[in-house]
């Protein structure tokens, strides 16, 4: 392999010997990242999208070859420590970053392909947007940003708010205290409605059975499903679904 196979590329730099490229272009590109840092922080996925994509075609019409998937590899991590920084300036708690990134990274290392690397990236920073949407209008604190973010990624599994505090390295009473002031609900209340409104989408959107659809966001007991899905909507599962269907 001669040194311009071993060259490293990634999607937001431009290879500085290349002769044809003016001081001009690689202040654009700097300004582009700049945007593409910014729009993550404003939590504007569309955005974000957008002006990677335009940074990631300024760059490539400079290469002289395509990337390697090893080479993609170390793009997207490029990539990666962006828009962690991003997130960690909009006010993300840097243990949700973490998690988010080390999956995003896991997948990436994983992938056979560069169009699954792009689906775990965009995965992270749709990830990203919708936290620092909800930061950006409720002002919640890192604690319940924190439980949010848990109950929404693990709600299906069996969870419980004792499991969720000692995640959170807090007293059970302390968290819920903290999660009412600022939401007006409890943990466990914010974890039964994420439940219900999974759900919600799976009765519009399918014929699966309802003991399926229980089991599937993390209520084992379809009459207990049934009970509280009623209590919430003012009508059983069977009759959302047929006022609701696609």
């Amino acid at each position: 392999m001669d040194e311009q196979e071993k060259r490293f590329y990634d999607y937001f730099d431009i290879d500085e010997s290349l002769k044809d490229v003016s001081n001009a272009q690689i202040e654009q590109n700097y300004l582009l990242e700049r945007e593409y840092m910014d729009a993550i922080k404003a939590g504007d996925l569309d955005e974000v999208l957008k002006v990677k994509k335009n940074l990631e075609s300024r760059v490539a019409k400079l290469r002289p070859r395509n990337l390697s998937l090893d080479e993609l590899r170390c793009a997207f991590a490029v990539n990666r420590a962006l828009s962690r920084i991003a997130a960690y300036e909009a006010g993300i708690p840097a243990p949700i970053i973490h998690r988010i990134t080390t999956r995003e990274s896991i997948a990436i290392g994983q992938a056979k392909s560069s169009k699954q690397m792009e689906k775990a990236c965009a995965q992270m920073l749709e990830e990203f947007c919708d936290i620092i949407k909800d930061i950006n209008e409720n002002k919640y604190s890192a604690l319940v940003q924190s439980i949010t973010y848990t109950i929404k990624q693990h709600f299906y599994e069996d969870i419980s708010i004792a499991g969720i505090a000692k995640m959170m390295d807090v007293s059970e009473s302390y968290m819920i205290a903290a999660f009412k002031k600022e939401t007006g609900t409890t943990p466990a209340m914010f974890l039964r409605d994420t439940r219900l409104k999974e759900a919600e989408k799976i009765l519009a959107s399918s014929d699966e059975q309802i003991q399926t659809i229980s089991g599937k966001v993390g209520i084992p007991d379809a009459n207990y499903f049934v009970k509280i899905f009623k209590s919430k909507n003012g009508m059983t599962p069977k009759e959302y679904r047929k006022k609701y269907k696609v």
